[in-house]
């Protein structure tokens, strides 16, 4: 007769919980005609049927761009560029001009534009630019949309695209449809020639768009101060007479364990020792779920109590 038994603590356990190509629109203002035109034949959206959001995010002073500006660069914004032409005629006739939508990331989007500031954020004298997550209706219940955005501005004297932006992710859900930058440029500097950013009543902004793509994936560790111990004594008789490779033990404790025992040994083991091992049956516990378990396995001595513990 051979005497098994095991015993064990659990510890703790763990579960698992689980560029688009640029496009671009041209503003000409005339005294009495705005006419649209677009590069990749895209169509012109009629902005009175857009819902219209009221702005959600306000910045103070210190992102002017005559503050914030970043080195110029060469390339082309990489997701949409917008030129107006007859700036002052915009100026003296629009309150908010809202673009054309472009897609980026898998989304639709509008640029929002105060040529004069949006007051309601008393951003007179600036122009107010805003980047706008369109098409809402569509997205799941509980939606968001996480996005590093990045506003930039044609400087004409040096043929390079100033950039203006602070690396932010700016969260979009059903309460926040819009972000953008209230004091964009300060008027009065984007009206001096020798800045470069209007010259012959012509200016051009872009827009960059970068979804993060969340790949999250977290982990719940729950820690037992006292762990419930069991204890379990499984008794073999003849066991000289055991001919299979493996034998298993009855279900025992909260997590239905079992002992395995392989007479002839198993891997190194096989054929010079007995291997015993400690199973559990993945049916008997959550899926995705890890358990910390100390445990000690004991081939006990009948005669002289001399038992060889495994932990």
């Amino acid at each position: 007769m051979v005497l098994f038994g095991p015993c064990l603590a659990t510890k703790g356990k763990l579960k698992n919980k689980n560029r688009v190509s640029s496009q671009s629109a041209c503003l000409d203002l005339a005294p009495l005609q705005i006419h649209v035109s677009f590069i990749n034949n895209m169509e012109t959206e009629d902005s009175s049927e857009l819902p219209n959001f009221s702005l959600l995010n306000n910045t103070n002073a210190s992102d002017s761009i005559e503050a914030a500006i970043l080195r110029g660069r060469d390339a082309l914004p990489s997701h949409f560029l917008f030129k107006i032409e007859s700036f002052s005629l915009l100026e003296d006739s629009i309150d908010i001009y809202r673009t054309s939508q472009f897609e980026a990331g898998g989304f639709k989007w509008r640029l929002l534009i105060y040529p004069t500031g949006d007051s309601s954020k008393n951003a007179e004298n600036h122009i107010s630019i805003y980047l706008e997550l369109m098409e809402t209706s569509s997205l799941p219940a509980g939606w968001e949309v996480n996005v590093i955005f990045n506003f930039l501005i044609f400087n004409q004297l040096q043929d390079k695209y100033d950039s203006l932006q602070d690396g932010r992710v700016r969260r979009y859900h059903a309460m926040k449809t819009k972000w953008g930058i209230t004091k964009f440029i300060d008027l009065k500097a984007f009206h001096n020639p020798l800045k470069g950013y209007l010259i012959d009543d012509t200016c051009a902004f872009g827009a960059e768009v970068f979804v993060v793509k969340s790949t999250f994936k977290g982990e719940c560790l729950t820690m037992i101060k006292e762990p419930a111990t069991c204890y379990h004594l499984w008794e073999i008789t003849e066991f000289s007479t055991l001919l299979d490779e493996k034998y298993l033990s009855e279900p025992f404790g909260d997590y239905n364990w079992r002992i395995s025992l392989y007479p002839n040994g198993h891997a190194e083991g096989k054929g010079n020792s007995i291997s015993i091992f400690l199973s559990l049956y993945k049916e008997s516990i959550p899926p995705s779920t890890k358990l910390f378990v100390k445990s000690i396995l004991r081939v006990k001595d009948q005669t002289k109590e001399n038992h060889v513990n495994i932990i």
